[in-house]
């Protein structure tokens, strides 16, 4: 959640999420709400679980559903890196926006996203993950997560 984020932000100021700079917290939050609200609101559990019941689609055009509004949303992130210049991070260190990106191209390859063609987005999403925080949240490092400890 968004708002557990800015909280961690507000109580943990020695590891801060967002910059001090307003401007830079502005292209920070702008570019994590798109990930927050455009990918992650259409996308999660309950509304894919809707669509295949009590609407009836088939899980072909569930993936459709998913994968039009990655390309929709991604690639204006993507594009307003290129924009921006990004390098490793959006900025000089991981913050908001790279939490919230890194977890969406983890479903996006679930769902067979083709990545490719975001050379920003997966530059920032390789050098995140050779953080040792980001390494320990990955889902595949998780105790309770079912590929790792089957049944």
């Amino acid at each position: 959640s968004m708002a557990i984020l800015e909280w961690l932000d507000e109580a943990y100021p020695a590891h801060p999420l967002l910059p001090t700079d307003l401007e830079q917290r502005f292209t920070v939050r702008e570019l994590a709400y798109a990930n927050a609200t455009e990918l992650h609101a259409p996308l999660n559990l309950p509304v894919l679980q809707y669509l295949k019941q009590p609407l009836g689609h088939s899980q072909d055009e569930i993936e459709t559903w998913y994968r039009h509004w990655l390309a929709k949303t991604l690639g204006a992130v993507e594009a307003r890196l290129a924009q921006l210049g990004s390098d490793d991070f959006l900025l000089d260190t991981p913050g908001l926006f790279e939490v919230v990106l890194v977890p969406q191209l983890y479903n996006a390859r679930r769902f067979a996203f083709d990545l490719s063609q975001m050379p920003h987005i997966t530059r920032i999403e390789a050098a995140c993950l050779a953080l040792p925080p980001f390494e320990r949240a990955h889902p595949d490092n998780q105790p309770d997560n079912p590929e790792r400890n089957p049944a």
